[in-house]
C-alpha cells in the first residue's frame, strides 16, 4: 500500500536522494586528477588499449607519490562505504518487519502454503546477501 497513489512519491525521493548523494561523491572525491591519470595511464593502455583521459573515469587511487594516503579519495570511498551501508540497513529493517508482517498473515494459511511462503523468504534473503557479498570482491 505505501507504493501506491500519492505515497510513492516518497520512493521516488528515496531513489533520487541516494543517486544524488553517489554523483556528488563522485563529483567531489573521485574525479582525474594529474597523478591519477599518470598511475593509470599506462595500466589502462596495457590492458583495454585506450587513454584514460579519453573516458569516464572513476578513480579511487589510495596512496600518492610519496606513499601517503590521498585523504580525497580515502574520504569519497568512506562516504560511499556510508551510503551503501545505510542501504543495506535499510533492506535489513524492511526484510524483518516484512517478516514480522508475513508472519502474522501466514497463520491462516495451509501448512504446506506456510512452508512454501517461508521458502519464498529464504531465498530473498539469499539473493539480498549473496550480491551483497559478491559486490565486496576485488579485481582478479
Amino acid at each position: 500500500m505505501f507504493f501506491e497513489g500519492p505515497r510513492f512519491i516518497f520512493a521516488l525521493i528515496y531513489i533520487a536522494f541516494f543517486c544524488f548523494l553517489f554523483f556528488i561523491n563522485d563529483m567531489m572525491f573521485n574525479q582525474l586528477d594529474y597523478y591519477s591519470t599518470e598511475y593509470l595511464k599506462n595500466d589502462m593502455m596495457e590492458s583495454y588499449g585506450v587513454n584514460v583521459t579519453n573516458i569516464a573515469a572513476f578513480v579511487l587511487v589510495a596512496y600518492d607519490e610519496s606513499g601517503h594516503i590521498r585523504i580525497k579519495n580515502t574520504v569519497g570511498l568512506l562516504a560511499m562505504t556510508l551510503e551503501l551501508n545505510i542501504q543495506y540497513i535499510i533492506i535489513i529493517y524492511c526484510a524483518v518487519v516484512m517478516s514480522l508482517k508475513m508472519q502474522e498473515k501466514l497463520s491462516t494459511l495451509s501448512e504446506k502454503l506456510q512452508k512454501v511462503h517461508k521458502q519464498f523468504y529464504y531465498v530473498l534473503i539469499f539473493q539480498v546477501s549473496f550480491l551483497g557479498l559478491s559486490q565486496k570482491k576485488g579485481p582478479k
